[in-house]
């Protein structure tokens, strides 16, 4: 893959991941604030599921110029299962960014 190629694949999957998160952050703005704590949990759950996609995207990204041959041909969400072990084999700091992401965002949203 050329470096144009690599820039190219960043720069689509940032500014697609960037404005899921503005999307996030205008959806959590709804959510309205008492004492430092957002009152309307529908909100709160909708800006983290956006956001969590967001993270989804750009991981995608990564992993296209990092492994091709990992997202060969693959045009749905991929399963985080198939995420965490693809970067198990590329890179565990990124793995562990995405099970943080995983555990507050996705998994958080039952607490709520």
């Amino acid at each position: 893959m050329t470096n144009i190629e690599q820039t190219e694949i960043k720069t689509r999957y940032y500014n697609e991941a960037m404005r899921y998160m503005q999307n996030a952050n205008d959806t959590l703005a709804k959510a309205g604030k008492k004492n430092d704590f957002y009152s309307d949990k529908k909100y709160v759950r909708t800006a983290c599921g956006i956001a969590y996609n967001a993270a989804l995207i750009a991981l995608e990204g990564y992993i296209s110029i990092k492994k091709p041959s990992k997202l060969n041909g693959i045009k749905v969400r991929i399963d985080i299962k198939y995420l965490q072990r693809t970067l198990t084999e590329i890179d565990k700091q990124t793995l562990n960014f995405l099970n943080t992401a995983y555990e507050i965002l996705h998994k958080g949203l039952l607490f709520l």
